[in-house]
């Protein structure tokens, strides 16, 4: 389950659009059955399956209830991640769901430097005890991750350029003014270019971040 219901208040724009995409690849990569992400205050377009969460303003665990709602009977337990951890490792999900199915704990969170962090395991024995608070208001068995690497967490938009790497337009290579910079993780796909025009102003100023997946440089 991803969790991409928030406002986004402080990143200033629907930030699930430029993060969704890279997140849901890393669930899919994993040993989850499927992948449903729960939305909120915006709308996203996405090729997942998605429930939204008319309350989300309640709290992280109206949209985790949500979610936890709309999956199958048979489901025994839900993988929660947070759609604004770009950097989620598959195998940091595999880790903490083979931990369960070891016999742990039926709360589980991957942790690193021993602080609790995403993903959160949540067996369906717990899923009528989820309060407002969200996941984070029970107590977790620890699945250190340390050597696979934290997902992140993108805030604001220095969060996302804290750690990108950076792809610059210019006039000559794009066909756009030469202050027309585009910072953001490699994470969504060239095709993303052919679009940036259109998330400019009449001073053809960016007003928001985009982050491109895959580039392909070939010779001519």
């Amino acid at each position: 389950m991803v969790l991409a219901a928030g406002a986004a208040t402080r990143f200033g724009s629907a930030k699930q659009r430029l993060l969704l995409p890279r997140v849901l690849e890393r669930v899919r990569a994993s040993c989850v059955d499927d992948a449903v992400v729960v939305l909120g205050a915006h709308e996203v377009e996405t090729d997942a399956r998605t429930v939204h969460a008319h309350d989300w303003e309640d709290g992280p665990g109206a949209s985790v209830r949500t979610g936890l709602n709309a999956l199958a009977p048979e489901i025994e337990a839900a993988v929660i991640v947070l759609a604004d951890g770009p950097n989620l490792s598959a195998a940091v999900i595999d880790r903490v769901v083979a931990t369960w199915r070891a016999g742990g704990s039926p709360v589980l969170a991957a942790s690193y430097g021993g602080v609790r962090g995403h993903p959160v395991l949540l067996a369906r024995e717990v899923w009528a005890t989820v309060p407002d608070e969200g996941a984070r208001a029970l107590e977790p068995q620890l699945v250190p991750c340390d050597d696979l690497g934290a997902p992140g967490d993108v805030d604001t938009t220095h969060d996302l350029a804290a750690g990108s790497q950076f792809f610059v337009v210019t006039a000559d290579d794009a066909g756009l003014p030469p202050d027309y910079a585009v910072i953001g993780t490699v994470t969504k796909g060239l095709r993303v270019v052919m679009r940036i025009g259109a998330l400019g102003n009449a001073q053809e100023q960016p007003t928001q971040p985009v982050v491109i997946a895959r580039t392909i440089v070939a010779e001519a």
